[in-house]
Protein backbone atom coordinates (compact mmCIF):
# COMPACT_ATOMS: atom_id res chain seq x y z
CA UNK A 1 0.00 0.00 0.00
CA UNK A 2 1.62 3.28 -0.98
CA UNK A 3 2.10 5.84 1.72
CA UNK A 4 0.09 9.04 1.73
CA UNK A 5 2.14 12.03 0.58
CA UNK A 6 1.62 15.47 2.01
CA UNK A 7 2.94 18.54 0.24
CA UNK A 8 3.04 21.51 2.56
CA UNK A 9 3.13 24.96 1.02
CA UNK A 10 2.49 28.21 2.73
CA UNK A 11 -0.40 29.13 0.46
CA UNK A 12 -2.22 25.82 0.10
CA UNK A 13 -2.25 22.28 1.37
CA UNK A 14 -2.54 19.47 -1.12
CA UNK A 15 -3.18 15.87 -0.18
CA UNK A 16 -2.54 13.14 -2.70
CA UNK A 17 -4.54 9.99 -1.98
CA UNK A 18 -4.28 6.74 -3.85
CA UNK A 19 -7.32 6.30 -6.04
CA UNK A 20 -9.16 3.02 -5.97
CA UNK A 21 -12.41 2.21 -7.65
CA UNK A 22 -13.76 0.22 -4.66
CA UNK A 23 -13.74 3.05 -2.14
CA UNK A 24 -16.03 6.05 -2.23
CA UNK A 25 -15.33 9.06 -0.12
CA UNK A 26 -18.02 11.22 1.38
CA UNK A 27 -17.83 14.93 0.66
CA UNK A 28 -16.65 17.28 3.36
CA UNK A 29 -19.35 18.69 5.54
CA UNK A 30 -20.11 22.34 5.23
CA UNK A 31 -22.21 24.16 7.72
CA UNK A 32 -25.15 24.37 5.33
CA UNK A 33 -24.77 21.01 3.57
CA UNK A 34 -25.84 17.65 4.87
CA UNK A 35 -23.60 14.65 4.44
CA UNK A 36 -25.12 12.15 2.08
CA UNK A 37 -24.84 8.52 3.09
CA UNK A 38 -22.42 6.44 1.13
CA UNK A 39 -23.72 2.96 0.29
CA UNK A 40 -22.02 0.20 2.24
CA UNK A 41 -19.74 -2.21 0.53
CA UNK A 42 -20.33 -5.94 0.59
CA UNK A 43 -17.60 -6.48 3.16
CA UNK A 44 -19.14 -3.92 5.51
CA UNK A 45 -22.54 -5.57 5.10
CA UNK A 46 -21.05 -8.97 5.94
CA UNK A 47 -19.30 -7.55 9.00
CA UNK A 48 -22.53 -5.93 10.19
CA UNK A 49 -24.39 -9.21 9.69
CA UNK A 50 -21.68 -11.13 11.58
CA UNK A 51 -21.86 -8.63 14.43
CA UNK A 52 -25.64 -9.03 14.56
CA UNK A 53 -25.27 -12.83 14.66
CA UNK A 54 -22.72 -12.62 17.48
CA UNK A 55 -25.02 -10.34 19.47
CA UNK A 56 -27.94 -12.70 18.88
CA UNK A 57 -25.83 -15.69 19.95
CA UNK A 58 -24.76 -13.87 23.12
CA UNK A 59 -28.39 -13.08 23.98
CA UNK A 60 -29.45 -16.69 23.35
CA UNK A 61 -26.56 -18.00 25.49
CA UNK A 62 -27.51 -15.64 28.31
CA UNK A 63 -31.14 -16.79 28.14
CA UNK A 64 -30.06 -20.45 28.25
CA UNK A 65 -27.83 -19.78 31.26
CA UNK A 66 -30.73 -18.14 33.11
CA UNK A 67 -33.10 -21.01 32.23
CA UNK A 68 -30.49 -23.60 33.26
CA UNK A 69 -30.02 -21.90 36.63
CA UNK A 70 -33.78 -22.09 37.23
CA UNK A 71 -33.82 -25.77 36.27
CA UNK A 72 -30.82 -26.54 38.50
CA UNK A 73 -32.40 -24.85 41.54
CA UNK A 74 -35.67 -26.67 40.87
CA UNK A 75 -33.84 -30.01 40.70
CA UNK A 76 -32.10 -29.23 44.01
CA UNK A 77 -35.39 -28.36 45.68
CA UNK A 78 -36.97 -31.51 44.28
CA UNK A 79 -34.13 -33.67 45.62
CA UNK A 80 -34.46 -32.07 49.07
CA UNK A 81 -38.22 -32.62 49.08
CA UNK A 82 -37.71 -36.24 48.03
CA UNK A 83 -35.34 -36.89 50.94
CA UNK A 84 -37.72 -35.17 53.39
CA UNK A 85 -40.63 -37.27 52.10
CA UNK A 86 -38.59 -40.46 52.48
CA UNK A 87 -37.69 -39.53 56.07
CA UNK A 88 -41.34 -38.78 56.85
CA UNK A 89 -42.41 -42.13 55.35
CA UNK A 90 -39.92 -44.02 57.54
CA UNK A 91 -41.08 -42.09 60.59
CA UNK A 92 -44.69 -42.84 59.66
CA UNK A 93 -43.92 -46.57 59.42
CA UNK A 94 -42.36 -46.51 62.91
CA UNK A 95 -45.34 -44.64 64.34
CA UNK A 96 -47.78 -47.10 62.73
CA UNK A 97 -45.89 -50.03 64.28
CA UNK A 98 -46.03 -48.37 67.70
CA UNK A 99 -49.74 -47.69 67.25
CA UNK A 100 -50.43 -51.31 66.34
CA UNK A 101 -48.49 -52.40 69.42
CA UNK A 102 -50.52 -50.07 71.66
CA UNK A 103 -53.76 -51.22 70.03
CA UNK A 104 -52.89 -54.86 70.68
CA UNK A 105 -52.21 -54.15 74.38
CA UNK A 106 -55.44 -52.18 74.60
CA UNK A 107 -57.44 -54.98 72.97
CA UNK A 108 -55.92 -57.57 75.35
CA UNK A 109 -56.66 -55.29 78.30
CA UNK A 110 -60.28 -54.83 77.23
CA UNK A 111 -60.69 -58.60 76.70
CA UNK A 112 -59.26 -59.30 80.16
CA UNK A 113 -61.46 -56.70 81.80
CA UNK A 114 -64.59 -57.93 79.97
CA UNK A 115 -64.05 -61.54 81.13
CA UNK A 116 -65.31 -62.09 84.67
CA UNK A 117 -62.78 -64.81 85.50
CA UNK A 118 -59.86 -62.36 85.23
CA UNK A 119 -59.52 -59.53 87.67
CA UNK A 120 -56.96 -56.76 87.80
CA UNK A 121 -54.80 -56.54 90.86
CA UNK A 122 -55.94 -53.97 93.35
CA UNK A 123 -52.64 -53.75 95.18
CA UNK A 124 -49.07 -54.94 94.65
CA UNK A 125 -47.76 -57.89 96.66
CA UNK A 126 -44.05 -58.13 97.31
CA UNK A 127 -42.50 -61.60 97.11
CA UNK A 128 -39.15 -62.76 98.42
CA UNK A 129 -36.48 -63.77 95.96
CA UNK A 130 -35.97 -67.48 95.57
CA UNK A 131 -33.05 -69.44 94.20
CA UNK A 132 -33.80 -70.57 90.66
CA UNK A 133 -31.66 -73.72 90.98
CA UNK A 134 -33.89 -75.29 93.57
CA UNK A 135 -37.06 -74.97 91.53
CA UNK A 136 -37.80 -78.02 89.46
CA UNK A 137 -39.85 -78.09 86.33
CA UNK A 138 -42.92 -80.27 86.53
CA UNK A 139 -44.51 -81.87 83.53
CA UNK A 140 -48.18 -81.08 83.00
CA UNK A 141 -50.48 -83.83 84.20
CA UNK A 142 -52.66 -83.80 81.15
CA UNK A 143 -51.22 -84.37 77.71
CA UNK A 144 -53.99 -82.36 76.10
CA UNK A 145 -52.77 -78.74 75.69
CA UNK A 146 -54.94 -76.00 74.29
CA UNK A 147 -52.91 -74.10 71.71
CA UNK A 148 -53.86 -70.67 70.43
CA UNK A 149 -53.34 -69.86 66.80
CA UNK A 150 -52.92 -66.38 65.47
CA UNK A 151 -52.14 -63.22 67.34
Amino acid sequence: MPAVKYNYNVEEQVQDLPKRAKYKTAPNRDNNQQVRRVPKTTQEKVLAFDFALVCLGAVVAFVFIVIYSFVATSETRLANLHSEISNLNYENIDLENKLENVKSYYSVDTKVSSNASFEKAKNVIEVEQIDAKTVEHQEPKGSNLNTVTGF
